[in-house]
This record gives C-alpha cells, structure tokens and sequence, in this order.
C-alpha cells in the first residue's frame, strides 16, 4: 500500500495520527460523545478542530473540554471548512454528528474544500441528496465514509 497524499484512513503508514475535525456533538448532544470516544479509542486520530455547536458559548466550551484549542474552536462549519482547508495543519477528515437533515449540506461543503467527510447514519434524508453526494465524492477524489454508531462499543470492537 502507498500513501496518495491525502486522508485515506491508513494512518499507521504516515507513522501518526490523522488530524480530525467534528460538527455537532458538543455539550447536550449523545452521539457526537460516542464518535468522539470511538475515534480515541482508535488511536488512528487526532481531533484538532470542531464545530461543536452552533451556540458559541457552548461550542467554545465544548472544546475546551475536548481540549481542542481555541483558534480551532468553530461556532459555524463553513467558516470551518473555509479555514481548515487553508491551514498548513488543517483537518484530513471532519465527522459529521448532527443531525440526519443537515448532512448533505455539511459534507458537500467540506467535500469542495478538499476535507474527507465521515457521516452517521442515514447518509442523507433523501436519495437524490446521496446520489449528488456520490457524484461530489466522485468529482473531488475525497473520501465519503459512514458509520454505524455502536462500533466504539468495547464489545463491538471485542468481536
């Protein structure tokens, strides 16, 4: 296997963690908890950035306590994908725990600024939304991923 030079979820050959980004999942959300405990436990990521929350107050609070620093600390996604795409150190993947409705329009956007998208479950509410999805991840070269969210479970992973 070769490293392409960009996120192809085989870290282990760039000998570090993959840096990630979240939307949703900040203080008062349940599943944005269980992605974050999966990625950890993976030890294949390093969550650099979110987009926690659309309240301020609560987005910035919820990455302190995520220890993310507070210039990555987002309380609007595109202003993220904007500036996570121009960074040197920006993010490789952004998992997206919001909710079902608001994924196409979130991962469309990090999908044109060059960012893998890491979806929940349902990819989109409806199916032309994941078609234009598929084509967008076809067109970029990125990474369109989902997830099933009792994969972090110790007994899942056990198995």
């Amino acid at each position: 296997m070769v490293f392409t030079g960009k996120c192809d979820l085989r870290s282990p050959l760039l000998g570090r963690r993959l840096r990630l980004g979240f939307i949703g999942g900040g203080k008062g959300g349940l599943v944005g908890r269980w992605h974050f405990a999966g990625a950890r436990l993976s030890n294949h990521w390093e969550i650099v950035a979110g987009a926690l929350s659309s309240d301020p107050e609560n987005a910035h609070a919820s990455a302190a306590e995520w220890m993310i620093a507070p210039d990555r600390s987002y309380s609007d996604w595109n202003a993220m994908a904007t500036a996570e795409a121009a960074r040197d150190d920006g993010i490789e993947a952004v998992s997206i725990v919001t909710p079902n409705w608001t994924h196409h329009r979130i991962a469309t956007a990090f999908l044109k600024a060059g960012i893998d998208a890491i979806l929940d479950k349902p990819m989109t509410t409806t199916v032309s939304d994941a078609r234009e999805l598929v084509e967008l991840q076809r067109a970029t070269d990125r990474l369109v991923i989902m997830t099933y969210p009792y994969a972090h479970h110790a007994m899942v992973r056990q198995a």
